[in-house]
């Protein structure tokens, strides 16, 4: 169901559209309308609602993205994710390299991250680059191209009987959400081989995707009550929960259920603390595993405040294959408090120094 934009009753809808028939007046087919469409997107505010053109849209359905592959946190320029696979990662660009600048830019001139992000995904990326303990910086170019993208979940038992699991975001795509939340099982059953006193949730670096198989992943943590909701305009709602190996999502409109997991794991040692490590780059997906765990008994959330758009995307497949992809409610926790900007950690920690 479309059911409109999140910020909706802050709109005013008929300057929105006579901007849009102005801008778009000259349009000869749909192609045309893509930089109108895109600032119109711009206009709304909400920094989620995105735009995806056809052919990136098929890559997408193939399991692919198209970028440099590189994850870069905004001030300082640094590199704390390479895509497996990618660009950045065949021309040897690493984890902890400094970013310079940016196609002729000083990284310290940009005034916000988009700016940082809208030019790492162009088409062509010049970069100077400083690595740790080298004399000097180096210059390189990549060129963006399509890569295989799955997430790459990781998990260990740590010292004093605490698990980790490192969560990534995931793409919306059936075999690859089946595999990530059935991985994630696997990685708490074998990480409840020996008493487990607590767990550490890491989604620093998760940039969104599907929540759904990242909730169904560390439901046997979760639990099965209510965790979080929808919070639409107008007061509608669904709320979500893990349930036996998938998630339920039930509002006024009925229930709906995703299964993930065929063999669910059922964990040993419930009830027992968690800690959520959050980063400026947790976004989206990201931010509602953050929500879902606000307000469980014994959990405390640790690092930055999340990226600031903890609202969910539905996506609208235009006439050409492209996906409109829109911000349509706020999310909210299982205490009533409702997220519509950026999620502030119980405790600071700077990123570099998690």
């Amino acid at each position: 169901m479309w059911l409109g934009h999140s910020l909706k009753e802050q709109i005013n809808w008929q300057e929105l559209r006579c901007f849009a028939f102005k801008h778009a007046y000259d349009a000869q087919n749909t192609a045309d309308t893509y930089p109108t469409l895109r600032k119109v997107l711009e206009r709304l505010g909400d920094a989620h609602s995105f735009f995806i053109p056809p052919e990136e849209a098929r890559k997408f359905l193939q399991g692919e993205q198209y970028s440099v592959g590189l994850l870069v946190v905004y001030p300082e320029g640094v590199v704390v994710q390479v895509a497996t696979g990618s660009p950045a990662q065949r021309a040897g660009i690493r984890v902890g390299d400094r970013i310079q600048a940016l196609n002729g830019k000083s990284v310290e001139n940009f005034q916000h991250a988009q700016e940082l992000y809208k030019e790492l995904f162009a088409p062509l990326v010049k970069l100077t680059v400083k690595r740790e303990r080298s004399p000097g910086a180096f210059f390189i170019t990549l060129q963006a191209k399509s890569y295989p993208r799955e997430a790459r979940l990781r998990g260990e038992r740590l010292a004093s009987r605490i698990g980790y699991l490192d969560l990534p975001g995931v793409m919306n795509l059936a075999h690859l959400c089946k595999r990530y939340a059935t991985s994630l099982h696997s990685l708490i059953r074998s990480i409840e081989q020996i008493p487990t006193q607590g767990w550490i949730i890491d989604v620093r670096r998760n940039t969104g995707g599907c929540l759904w198989p990242m909730l169904a992943g560390v439901g046997p943590i979760l639990g099965e009550q209510a965790s979080g909701a929808f919070m639409f305009p107008k007061g509608m709602q669904s709320t979500w929960s893990y349930s036996h190996g998938g998630t339920m999502l039930t509002s006024q409109w009925g229930k709906y259920v995703r299964r993930y997991v065929d063999k669910p794991y059922l964990l040993k040692y419930p009830a027992t603390p968690v800690a959520i490590l959050t980063s400026r780059l947790t976004c989206s997906s990201g931010e509602f595993v953050v929500i879902s765990f606000r307000g469980r008994a014994q959990t405390r959330s640790f690092g930055e405040a999340t990226h600031g758009s903890p609202t969910s995307i539905q996506r609208k497949i235009l006439r050409d294959g492209g996906n409109l992809c829109l911000a349509t409610a706020w999310g909210c926790d299982r205490t009533g408090q409702i997220y519509t900007k950026s999620i502030q950690p119980d405790m600071f920690v700077p990123l570099t120094g998690l």
